[in-house]
């Protein structure tokens, strides 16, 4: 009788531990998840994060950046012909990947 209430005090000091570690661990989440949220979204520009291969030849002269990365030689060439005379910035940003430029003909 003595083995079989040494058993049972086992099994519930396991049962108590895994609940302990299932509230501590969801405790944790939401608070991970509140501080986020708490601090929003940052719109500062992240290099760290852009690709480097996008400012390296040849992508550097061929693909633009995303948005959110600082502008590599082809990006910048195209930004500066939408704020030339005569032209306009026709920017649709599929998930950050392309920007088309076009030109205005002028009318007479």
């Amino acid at each position: 009788m003595n083995q079989l209430n040494h058993l049972s005090q086992k099994s519930i000091e396991l049962v108590e531990t895994i609940w302990a570690t299932l509230w501590v661990r969801l405790l944790i989440v939401l608070l991970a998840t509140l501080l986020s949220a708490i601090a929003g979204p940052s719109s500062a520009l992240n290099p760290y994060l852009c690709p480097g291969f996008l400012y390296r030849e040849p992508y550097n002269h061929r693909v633009l950046v995303p948005q959110s990365c600082p502008p590599n030689t082809i990006t910048q060439q195209q930004l500066a012909r939408a704020q030339s005379p005569n032209q306009f910035e026709e920017c649709s940003y599929t998930k950050g990947l392309s920007c088309s430029i076009a030109s205005v003909v002028e009318l007479q």
